[in-house]
């Protein structure tokens, strides 16, 4: 009997160990929750999403019973039509559902996967415009053109124009001309693109100021580099011209005029383009403008932007480009003219994969795990080849084998023919040539054994010797029409007489999840699979993805879209997906390993949970006391299957909606039951506290339940700190963001030391977590960290009575207790931080850039401030409005979220928004001007262009008429002010020590803030004075030869009258 005895516990306690191994997997099956009644006065049952994309629109159920409301990021309530709700906001929605004197808030965050942005440019008369062409100084009466703006919208990758929009002016009036615009008087014109998206209020605006000036003169041309420019193209390849570097004395953005001509004359057009091989296939007729400024190359009438300023080559010959640089005045830098010659100078593009190439192999036999194989051919196929230039039909592929001794055994010289190849042999071993063929669709058959035997025989007969093994080298080559030539890598087959490979390699798919979701906008992360040969260093490997009878190939880590029921490109047509990874050795060797993945469907399928409070009836209720015990939650109905799909979201909240931080709680599935025990919480002062509680699950259904706790204050007692503590810190994660718990079971060994064989009857064990730190939710594994602060996780094992599966089972076995202790780990403190990033969204329209009259109101956009996890809440955006003086403006706080302030004086006006989320402040700033926008008129005489080193600089006097005027003059060069002036009359004084460029520039601001602006550009040379050129000592020395023979005549002379008078 004792013997029987021992061999009953310890077939009970494997099977223990078995059940804990596959984890959390019950001996017995009980459909009920231990008991208890669902009898919370806040009950909720409804179906809500947690994302929603912009534009789109979210369901918003009404129960019995709740008043619902629904707030929009910017915190103005929204009306629910029919059930739904349209997201034309960015950030979270939230939906609140009252009851009495609580209320449970859900989330929806809405998000834009795309990103939208304004191109300005514009194809007028076959000439482009961008936004360079909008000036930054204009004369009054003058005809500018100021050119429209694309929408454009950005997703995968892949840009496309959405719709044209016309620039709008606020400011000096604006006259249109027959071919642009005109301004009417001198003053400030405020340009603003702004258009809406998806018809909500996510607004994109660019916006620009022009100064306007009476006779305003600029007669200096702007200066133009370009660097590294290229003097070669490949045909049919992407070139990329280098941008212009522009300076000028008045505008900001020079406009830079390129000019691609090809060979034949003409303007270079649009391609198709290979997305494999990135040559051009094709051309089209639409010729190609280019954005120096914005780096934009235009197609299609400007109605095709692409960024970067390329052209694809497609004649060979000499290109010719030209850069042109204008300045808003007219003024042109000297034109630079380049040359590209294209031609086909780049060979073609061959591989072949080397797990196509044995690293080893016998001449004689092969043998792998299953025995010697029937024979050991070796085949060569066709390599993948392609070219810029040449057709693939056109390329020249030969193959080459050559073996240890050098010598060749066969040079294919084109394989890339219609029909078969054939090559005899050079070989002068041979006294009868063998010919070999290359079978066109299939390769060739390489018989090593017959090409050895062959070698052998024809050396029997002499002392020749002739090496068979060592390595036989293999190399493909492609050649184009134009003679340029590739190869790929010399291969390397290591030839032995016999080889022996009995290794099954190794296959291993590491990570792979239990589950993946099925719902349109979650992603699918490939696990990595990992193959391994010692005798094989080119394994031929696969990895695919299969549902039923269909499969697609993936790579480890890629991450595949799950959109319309498929992962990738994958119909999911079964409850489960499989990964087989298989590897394929030279000798045959196979290897294939499978891991099956749930699949779960996220369709809209009802579930109904039963939530039962049972109360720790000894829990002291009471602030001061330190931490409360408060008691368990059982959540019933949730079988095994669904155990990872169903999650519970915990808090306890004060009666002003904060929720603690101190909070914790035990959670562990227990047959059918999911159990939260030991909700432990410190209350931070007297008061009513609420006990959230939220089951939800990925086919979207919620059931929330909300406790009210009085706590009562302990008489002659403060507050008594306590919670988890900080720890190490190996992590951390903002919150609302998923940390994956990594103890998902335990495996209990000598079980049959601490339970005996009737306690294992009756017992469940199960593994628990333990969290503490504050609220959060937890669904399988996944735990989303809800407030910021310290959160501590601890796992164990835990073993509870099936008659009540919320209490720990005792054993009476001694040192049951510290076994069970022992497995307890302790996993990480985490750091859970806010997301300290705040998005600004003005609704509807932007901030305005000008208001005409002083003492008329001001009306300021709503304005939206969020992060990842939160909007800022009504009241935490505040708007501050201050005047150039330094007095702030009173703002009024509209009921439509909109602000208000009526400005009293002329001037500019800085407007702040400043937003709370999250306990993180940010600020976004925006300038508006008011009343008077007319610059100054003033007068200074111009200076001389050119001056020497060593020459006096000194500034001119100003005539201005206006009274008050602000006036600054400076001098500057490379960057750095050498001389500042702030008088009409000063003229200061500088002497130029070094060569260059000078600027010299004259401002006068009126009291408003209004700026006139005059510049100068003075270069600076060397002294001419004391320099003698090497032309100058040539003069001066012919000149004293010259007056030398002069003076030797003279003397000549004299002397011989004197002769003849004597």
């Amino acid at each position: 009997m004792k013997k029987l005895k021992r061999l009953l516990t310890a077939v009970c306690s494997l099977a223990l160990v078995v059940a804990l191994a596959v984890g959390n997997m019950g001996l017995v099956a009980y459909a009920v929750t231990g008991g208890g009644e669902d009898n919370a006065d806040f009950k909720l049952d409804t179906d809500i999403v947690t994302s929603v994309a912009y534009g789109e629109q979210f369901d918003v159920a009404t129960v019995d019973g709740f008043t619902v409301t629904v707030t929009d990021p910017s915190g103005k309530e929204v009306e629910v039509s029919g059930g739904k709700v349209t997201a034309d906001q960015l950030g979270n929605y939230m939906i609140s559902y009252t009851q009495g004197d609580m209320e449970y808030t859900f989330k929806v965050n809405s998000t834009m996967g795309a990103t939208y942005d304004l191109t300005i440019g514009e194809v007028i008369n076959g000439v482009l415009y961008a936004e360079a062409d909008i000036p930054s100084y204009a004369n009054v009466d003058r005809e500018y053109i100021i050119p429209a703006a694309y929408l454009s919208v950005t997703e995968d990758g892949k840009t496309t124009i959405v719709r044209k929009v016309e620039p709008q002016f606020t400011g000096v009036a604006v006259t249109e001309t027959a071919n642009g615009y005109e301004f009417d008087a001198a003053g400030t014109v405020f340009v603003r693109y702004e258009t809406t998206v998806d018809g909500g209020s996510k607004v994109v605006s660019k916006n620009y100021e022009i100064q306007v000036q009476q006779n305003f003169e600029d007669d200096t041309a702007p200066t133009m580099t370009v660097t590294s420019f290229p003097k070669t193209a490949q045909l049919n390849s992407k070139l990329t011209l280098p941008k212009a570097t522009v300076t000028d004395d008045y505008d900001k953005v020079v406009r830079v005029e390129i000019t691609v001509i090809d060979p034949d004359g003409n303007a270079v057009t649009s391609a198709t383009v290979d997305e494999e091989t990135g040559y051009a296939t094709a051309y089209g007729e639409d010729v190609l403008y280019f954005d120096n400024a914005g780096s934009k190359t235009y197609a299609s009438e400007g109605e095709v932007v692409m960024d970067g300023l390329y052209f694809y080559p497609q004649t060979k010959g000499d290109y010719k480009v030209t850069y042109k640089a204008i300045d808003d005045s007219g003024n042109e830098a000297d034109m630079l003219e380049y040359t590209i010659a294209a031609s086909d100078g780049r060979a073609p593009v061959i591989s072949y994969s080397a797990d196509k190439v044995p690293t080893n192999w016998g001449w004689n036999t092969v043998t792998n795990i299953e025995g010697q194989l029937e024979g050991n051919t070796i085949l060569f196929g066709m390599p993948e080849f392609y070219d810029n230039d040449t057709a693939t039909a056109d390329i020249v592929v030969t193959l080459t084998i050559t073996d240890p001794n050098g010598r060749t055994v066969v040079r294919f010289d084109n394989i890339n023919t219609d029909g078969d190849v054939t090559y005899t042999s050079t070989n002068s071993i041979f006294e009868t040539a063998p010919t070999y063929t290359f079978v066109h669709g299939t390769g060739f058959e390489f018989d090593v054994k017959k090409y050895v035997e062959d070698i052998m025989e024809a050396t029997a007969d002499n002392d020749t010797t002739y090496v068979v093994t060592g390595n036989y080298s293999v190399v493909y080559t492609a050649k184009d029409t134009t003679g340029n030539t590739a190869s790929t890598a010399t291969y390397y087959i290591n030839m032995v007489e016999d080889y022996v490979d009995e290794t099954e390699p190794t296959v291993t798919i590491n990570n792979a999840p239990e589950r993946v979701v099925v719902r349109d906008g979650l992603t699918f992360t490939v696990p990595t699979a990992s193959f391994y040969s010692r005798e094989d260093s080119n394994l031929t490997t696969s990895y695919q993805l299969v549902s039923g009878e269909a499969s697609i190939d993936v790579e480890s880590e890629e991450v595949l879209n799950i959109e319309g029921g498929k992962i990738g490109d994958l119909e999911i047509t079964t409850d489960t997906v499989t990964l087989v990874a298989k590897a394929t050795s030279d000798a045959g060797n196979v290897t294939e390993t499978s891991i099956t993945i749930n699949v779960v469907r996220a369709d809209s399928k009802e579930m109904n949970y039963d939530v039962v409070l049972v109360r720790n009836e000894s829990a002291d209720l009471r602030n001061g006391i330190g931490e409360i015990n408060y008691g368990t939650i059982k959540i019933g109905d949730i079988t095994e299957a669904e155990i990872k799909n169903v999650g519970v979201e915990l808090g306890i909240k004060d009666s002003e909606g904060t929720y603690l931080s101190q909070f914790g709680a035990e959670i562990y599935w227990a047959d059918n039951t999911k159990i939260v025990r030991n909700i432990t919480f410190v209350p931070s002062a007297a008061g009513t506290y609420y006990l959230e509680v939220r089951v939800f699950d990925i086919y979207g259904n919620n059931s929330v339940r909300i406790y009210p706790i009085e706590i009562e204050q302990k008489e002659n007692s403060g507050t008594i700190e306590s919670g988890p503590s900080a720890g190490t810190l190996p992590t951390s994660a903002n919150i609302y963001s998923t940390v994956e718990l990594v103890n998902k079971n335990f495996t209990l060994t000598n079980v049959g030391t601490y339970l005996d064989t009737d306690e294992q009857q009756n017992v469940y064990i199960a593994t628990a977590h333990e969290i503490t730190g504050g609220r959060f939710s937890l669904m399988g594994e996944d735990l989303v960290m809800m407030t910021t602060g310290t959160y501590r996780i601890t796992d164990r094992p835990v073993i509870v009575s099936k008659a009540d599966y919320t209490a720990d089972y005792v054993g009476t076995n001694p040192g049951y207790e510290a076994w069970l202790n022992s497995y307890a780990i302790e996993n990480k403190s985490i750091v859970a931080n806010q997301d300290t990033t705040i998005v600004f969204e003005t609704v509807g329209t932007s901030v305005p850039a000008y208001s005409e009259e002083v003492g008329a109101a001001i009306k300021l956009p709503a304005m939206i401030a969020y992060n990842s996890v939160e909007n800022a809440k009504k009241g935490d955006v505040t708007v501050k409005v201050t005047h150039t003086s330094g007095v702030e403006m009173r703002v009024t706080n509209n009921d439509d979220g909109t602000y208000t302030f009526t400005p009293n004086a002329n001037g500019a006006y800085t407007v702040e928004y400043t937003a709370v989320v999250g306990g993180t402040s940010s600020t976004s700033t925006y300038t508006i001007k008011v009343g008077d926008i007319t610059a100054p008129e003033f007068t200074v005489p111009s200076h001389s262009r050119n001056a020497k080193i060593g020459d006096t600089f000194q500034f001119n006097a100003i005539t201005c008429s206006e009274s008050g005027v602000t006036v600054l003059k400076t001098l500057t060069k490379d960057g750095s002010t050498l001389l500042t002036i702030r008088s009409l009359s000063g003229r200061g004084e500088y002497t130029f020590e070094t060569a260059g460029t000078y600027e010299v520039k004259y401002e006068v601001t009126d009291r408003n803030g209004n700026t006139s602006t005059r510049n100068f550009t003075i270069v600076v040379t060397e002294a001419s004075g004391n320099v003698i050129t090497p032309i100058m000592a040539i003069t001066i020395a012919i000149v004293v030869i010259v007056a030398a023979l002069i003076a030797g005549i003279v003397i000549y002379l004299i002397v011989s009258r004197k002769k003849k008078t004597k």
